[in-house]
This record gives structure tokens, C-alpha cells and sequence, in this order.
């Protein structure tokens, strides 16, 4: 009886994947270049190129705190895009040596067409109707030397979501 028990725990611990990430906020985010964490701000600016879309945090492109880059077929809903949710983010910071994106706006009709649905918002803590709009950015996307975050799988984004307490657009 005792050895059964002993090897159902044992085979409970290996079919039980523990990762150890920690929640952090943007402010410290350059403390932890290397290892693997799970940061949940709100989006603040982005940029949907044809392989990747590029999430802003802490201040709009160019001075942002931190990037997330999305690789596609990696999705993001559209209410995090325009910073109307938050979902927690997963993953690696790492300080950014790849090339410029230089590639086209890609997905941007759709994008713009939500923007300028007509939606409860909450603002200064106060709901209103309205629309945010969106105008897409055509420029190249240069991360050299900045920080950012990879995201590869589906499961480095939450399912689970919490609303903004005001849209950034």
C-alpha cells in the first residue's frame, strides 16, 4: 500500500509541469534580462507587420519600457491590441540584436474597423459611449538595444483578460 502511494505521488510530479515565473512591473523589468517572467500592463501604442505584431508598453514607439513581440500565427484579441483589456504576458526579456522590421502594415483594416465601433469605455473612472479610432504608424520597426519579450506560443498569453481603466487611443 505504502510503495502504490509512494508511486502514485511520484508519477502525479512528473506529469505536473511547475514553472516558477514571476509577475512583475514594468519599472523593473531591465532587472531581469535573462530570465523568464510574466509582466500584465496595459498596451500603450503597437505595430502589425506581416510575422509579427509588436506591443508597446510603459510609453509609446520609440520609448518604450518594453516590447512584446508576437510572433504570428501567435494571436492577440483586438480589445488588448487598442488597450481596452489587459492580459498577462509570459515569457523571456531579453535585450533586442535583430534587424529593423521594415515590412508592411499588415491586418490594419480590421483593426481600424473595431477602433471605431461604438463601445462602453471607461474613463477617469466614468463609462461612456463611445470609439477610440486608430491611425496605423508607417515606419520601421527599430528594437535595437531594447527590451522585449518573445512570444511564440499561444499559451504565453492568458486566456483570462480584465478591462482597462482607460483606452490609450
Amino acid at each position: 500500500m505504502k510503495n502504490t502511494f509512494l508511486l502514485s505521488c511520484a508519477l502525479l510530479l512528473t506529469c505536473l509541469k511547475v514553472t516558477a515565473q514571476e509577475n512583475i512591473s514594468l519599472r523593473d523589468v531591465a532587472s531581469y534580462i535573462g530570465k523568464e517572467v510574466t509582466v500584465n500592463p496595459q498596451v500603450f501604442d503597437f505595430d502589425s507587420k506581416k510575422d509579427y505584431v509588436y506591443l508597446y508598453f510603459g510609453e509609446r514607439y520609440p520609448n518604450q519600457k518594453l516590447t512584446v513581440i508576437i510572433k504570428r500565427p501567435v494571436k492577440v484579441k483586438l480589445p488588448i491590441l487598442l488597450g481596452q483589456e489587459i492580459a498577462s504576458f509570459t515569457g523571456a526579456i531579453t535585450q533586442y540584436s535583430g534587424k529593423p522590421d521594415s515590412s508592411a502594415n499588415y491586418g490594419i483594416d480590421e483593426i481600424k474597423k473595431e477602433a471605431e465601433k461604438d463601445k462602453q469605455l471607461l474613463i477617469g473612472g466614468k463609462e461612456m459611449t463611445g470609439h477610440i479610432g486608430y491611425t496605423p504608424h508607417n515606419h520601421t520597426v527599430n528594437l535595437q538595444g531594447k527590451l522585449v519579450m518573445l512570444i511564440t506560443d499561444q499559451k504565453q498569453i492568458s486566456k483570462k483578460t480584465k478591462r482597462a481603466a482607460m483606452s490609450l487611443y
